[in-house]
């Protein structure tokens, strides 16, 4: 069974607060992203365990990737669009 897709939850609505602007929706949504990044980037160091082997080229390749993800998500929060990478060895 596939799990179920979690959102970042919206504040409770007060009627008497006024509406989230998109200054407070974009701090809510980027900490639950960049924490999530942060979680599965770290899953990714974890394949330099032991219980793993690579070679020098492929640590290259998942290095390059990572950081052409990093460029590309700096460059759209700057307003440089750019296209998502993908990512075989």
């Amino acid at each position: 069974m596939a799990k179920p897709k979690r959102r970042t939850p919206k504040p409770p609505k007060d009627p008497a607060a006024p509406p989230e602007t998109k200054a407070d929706k974009f701090v809510r949504l980027a900490t639950s992203r960049v924490t999530k990044a942060c979680r599965a980037i770290y899953s990714v160091g974890m394949l330099g365990s032991n219980s793993y082997t690579s070679t020098p080229e492929q640590i290259d390749k998942v290095r390059m990737v990572l950081q052409a993800a990093v460029d590309g998500t700096m460059n759209r929060l700057t307003k440089s669009e750019t296209k998502p990478v993908g990512f075989t060895l």
